[in-house]
């Protein structure tokens, strides 16, 4: 089994295409079903104590998440925002 936990889109979409997929087709029943023993089985503190987030692991999740992890580890969002502003404007061009 083979994931990836990045807030840079641009990494997500190598690893979807790294995989054979595009990003739509990522299959999120199998992420949902398998992501929180995959977690748990880390031996990276940060990741094994992670929280899943989104749609996928809560149906009343409110934050407009489909699937995240809140490891508390510090990233600075700033380049992976400003990515994903362009990935966004080439899929809706």
């Amino acid at each position: 089994m083979y994931g990836i936990m990045s807030s840079h889109p641009a990494a997500c979409l190598a690893a979807a295409k790294a995989y054979g997929r595009t990003i739509e087709k990522v299959d999120l029943s199998f992420i949902s079903e398998n992501a929180s023993e995959v977690l748990s089985a880390s031996l990276v503190p940060y990741i094994h104590d992670s929280e899943l987030r989104g749609t996928i692991f809560d149906p009343h999740n409110a934050s407009g998440m489909v699937s995240g992890v809140d490891t508390n580890f510090f990233v600075d969002h700033t380049e992976p925002l400003e990515v994903l502003g362009v990935v966004k404007d080439q899929w809706d061009g």
